[in-house]
């Protein structure tokens, strides 16, 4: 049996499971006693349990306040553009969703945008598994689909012309020649404070990333001293005599920088009229 209570202005469940104890809050009390009911109903069914039918939109909605807490906030952006190109299949209800309405819509995506395509079906198969750990009916024949076939574009080094030329496209040119020469990430550029720069001993401690104006773990988590070249050192010291206060990237455009950047690695001519990065 499960039980309530109200406690510090929200309502607590608790009930016991094959996993023990557990419980879970709500904001009102009505939402407590309707999944008091569901956990009751679950524990007398058994494997026979069913949970109500609920819009796959719906669904998904708390699905990715989930995996929300689990990856980087980069890894959830992606995430979220890529579900976006099957939110169609929003519009049913969990348990209505073929195998083929899915297979049809991935290769509608998969025409255009391969890639996204098969990022979408991987973190679809996720919510419907999901769906079908917490009681609704999937249709098995959804996780046999295999993604649409692509090829990944080979990647290669700017020569340091190239990086010239970029940084010639840019009114923050010292530090796209800076990142080319230290390695760092963008958001590791964008992060980088005066505290963390020391040129006499010609090094920079990476401490973190900065995403969407805010300071967050590197990549790996891991915070790194890197090692600089002559010619780093110098390009770093004219852009810290050169600014006034922030950090070493804040003057940068996030934006324009990754257009340009993208279009000079894949051998794209640079916009016309472009000023800033």
């Amino acid at each position: 049996m499960a039980s309530y209570r109200k406690r510090r202005g929200r309502f607590e469940v608790r009930w016991r499971d094959g996993r023990g104890q557990r419980s879970r809050t709500f904001t009102r009390k009505a939402d407590a006693l309707r999944f008091k009911v569901e956990v009751e109903r679950k524990a007398q069914l058994g494997w026979l349990y069913e949970a109500e039918p609920v819009f796959l939109s719906d669904f998904l909605d708390g699905w990715l306040e989930r995996f929300q807490q689990r990856v980087r906030p980069s890894t959830y952006a992606r995430g979220v553009q890529a579900l976006r190109t099957v939110r169609e299949l929003g519009r049913w209800r969990v348990h209505e969703i073929r195998a083929a309405d899915v297979e049809d819509r991935i290769a509608f995506v998969g025409r255009r945008a391969p890639r996204q395509a098969a990022i979408a079906l991987q973190l679809l198969k996720q919510v419907l598994r999901s769906a079908e750990e917490r009681g609704h009916r999937v249709d098995a024949a959804i996780f046999g689909l295999r993604p649409p076939r692509h090829e990944e574009r080979e990647p290669r080094f700017l020569s340091w012309p190239e990086v010239e030329r970029l940084a010639s496209y840019c009114t923050e040119g010292r530090l796209v020649a800076f990142t080319a020469l230290s390695g760092l990430r963008q958001g590791e550029v964008f992060a980088l404070r005066r505290s963390a720069v020391d040129l006499p001993n010609r090094i920079v401690r990476v401490e973190g990333s900065a995403r969407a104006g805010a300071i967050t773990k590197t990549k790996t988590g891991r915070k790194r001293v890197v090692d600089l070249t002559a010619a780093a050192v110098d390009l770093l010291a004219e852009q810290l005599a050169a600014q006034d206060g922030g950090t070493i990237g804040s003057r940068l455009s996030v934006s324009d920088w990754r257009d340009v950047a993208k279009g000079q690695l894949y051998g794209s001519r640079v916009p016309a009229g472009r000023t800033s990065c």
